[in-house]
């Protein structure tokens, strides 16, 4: 049996969904404001982890990647 995202339950497991967007990084919907609203992206870890600083309840905090080419073909 693999490793589910989901847990028993149906509701997503909080590390796993840390891990995954990590691994495959996010879009930003161009509408929205992240420099203004948010902290800006910036390259800081060697060229990598140009992402979004979020937090996912209850708190798993993580840098997501969305300026990586292969972060821009992550599922919206």
């Amino acid at each position: 049996m693999g490793v589910s995202l989901l847990r028993a339950s149906g509701k997503v497991n909080p590390a796993y969904l840390k891990l995954d967007l990590f691994c495959r990084g996010m879009t930003v919907d161009e509408t929205a404001s992240v420099d203004e609203d948010g902290r800006p992206i910036l390259r800081t870890r060697a060229g990598l982890g140009s992402g979004l600083e979020i937090v996912i309840p209850p708190d798993f905090y993580t840098n997501v990647p969305v300026v990586e080419p292969w972060a821009k073909k992550s599922e919206r």
